[in-house]
């Protein structure tokens, strides 16, 4: 067993990350938190509709973690709703990753591929690096 599976058992949320369909799909959560806060809630049925959203995008952000939901209806039951609603929500986000993409920031976003450190050297060509430059000075 990975530390890794032993992690995601342990600190839901945390799949958030592992391919492609799971970061879109915490991208899509992101975005449809993003324009719940930006709706109107002047009164109690605007208000309800935002929490609801809410609570979708909370449930879709837990897919693919050991507490998330197994299926629509799940996502559904989390938002105090119906499947014909979530899916309605799931194609506003999903229209809006592909107009917007993934904006998220800070410890939300997912790793980039291209890291900075990958072009220098090797941990192992700067130990010996190292060794080398310590037998000189001897």
């Amino acid at each position: 067993m990975k530390i890794n599976e032993v992690i995601e058992g342990v600190r839901p949320g945390y799949a958030t990350q592992d391919n492609d369909v799971t970061t879109k799909y915490a991208a899509i959560a992101f975005l449809l938190n993003d324009h719940a806060s930006k709706m109107d809630s002047s009164n109690d049925e605007a208000l309800q509709r935002q929490l609801m959203i809410n609570q979708v995008a909370a449930s879709i952000e837990q897919l693919n973690t050991v507490s998330g939901p197994k299926s629509l209806e799940d996502i559904a039951k989390a938002g105090k709703t119906n499947v014909k609603t979530v899916k309605v929500l799931l194609k506003f986000g999903n229209d809006l990753y592909d107009k917007h993409g993934d904006i998220r920031q800070g410890n939300d976003a997912p790793d980039d591929a291209d890291n900075e450190f990958d072009d220098g050297p090797s941990d192992d060509e700067i130990a010996r690096q190292a060794d080398a430059r310590a037998a000189k000075r001897r």
